[in-house]
This record gives C-alpha cells, structure tokens and sequence, in this order.
C-alpha cells in the first residue's frame, strides 16, 4: 500500500477514537485496488472458501480483475456480501458450536480487516 494511503487511514483512526461520535458517511473513497491488494496478501493461503467456494489461490489468478471490480462495486455503493457458509464444528460429544464462514471477498471488505493493513 501506498504511504499516502496509509498516512490518511492513520489520520481517519486517530479522528475516530478522539471524536468517538463522528459519524463517517463513506470510506470508500480512500480504497483502491493496491490498498485491497495488500489487505488480500494479508489474509493469508489457508483461508477457507466461503459461499462461493473460491479459494486464495483461485481468487488470486484473477486478483487484479477481481479488485478493481470490487473497488468500483464499493464505490458505487453496489457491493452486495454473500451470506456466509454456515458449518458447525463440534463442541464435544453432544454439542456442536456453528461457525460462518465468509467469502474471500467479503474477507477482503471487513472494516477491521482494512484498518489493519
């Protein structure tokens, strides 16, 4: 990710937690396909794939393709998340606990995930 980027999410972060009701309207104007690129590489080869059943590696053969539309969807405030898969793994004998698991995209988009990159 570019510094400038990085400069102004750092920016944005410290005015949230100083003006903790300040009401942001849109973020999406700071995100582009370099920025997104990183928060990808981050997420790491083991994710597992969510409703679509793409994996890193199968979303990665067309990242760039797959980011910019992701970019211009957010932008155009048209991105639409799948649901996440629900699995349930087992709690002990008797129980299971569920467990969501969403698309590598929507990995992509979690606003925890961008402020860590």
């Amino acid at each position: 990710m570019d510094q400038p980027t990085r400069i102004k999410l750092a920016l944005l972060s410290q005015r949230a937690r100083q003006e903790p009701h300040f009401v942001f309207t849109s973020l999406a104007h700071r995100l582009n396909v370099g920025f997104l690129r990183e928060c990808y590489r981050s997420l790491g080869k083991e994710k597992a794939g969510g409703m679509d059943g793409r994996s890193w590696q199968e979303y990665g053969e067309q990242r760039d393709a797959n980011l910019t539309d992701l970019v211009e969807r957010l932008k155009a405030k048209r991105y639409q998340p799948l649901p996440a898969q629900r699995v349930y793994l087992p709690k002990n004998e008797h129980e299971t606990r569920p467990l969501g698991l969403p698309t590598l995209t929507s990995y992509c988009t979690f606003y925890d995930r961008l402020w860590e990159c």
